[in-house]
């Protein structure tokens, strides 16, 4: 129930995009980290989970990506203290 412990979450598509409904409180997913392999993806989420920040991976995506990189996501809320855990 809404109001009593932690939030319900789930993850839901809104205008194309993964986004994360937190109770009654949306937080749309970015990118703050672009790892060269798993390896180093698996480090900076282990990091991240450490904190205490909701994370994920996805296969990078666009024009500069190489093959094989991976972004680190967090929620948007959360995207700047998160980001100092990445280097």
């Amino acid at each position: 129930a809404f109001g009593r412990g932690q939030p319900e979450k789930q993850i839901i598509r809104y205008a194309g995009s993964q986004v994360l409904f937190l109770g009654r409180f949306f937080s749309v997913w970015v990118s703050i980290f672009v790892a060269k392999d798993k390896n180093e993806a698996d480090r900076i989420m282990a990091r991240l989970d450490d904190e205490g920040f909701v994370n994920r991976i996805r296969p990078g995506t666009g024009g500069i990506m190489q093959d094989g990189q991976l972004e680190v996501q967090v929620l948007e809320s959360e995207a700047l203290d998160a980001q100092q855990f990445c280097y």
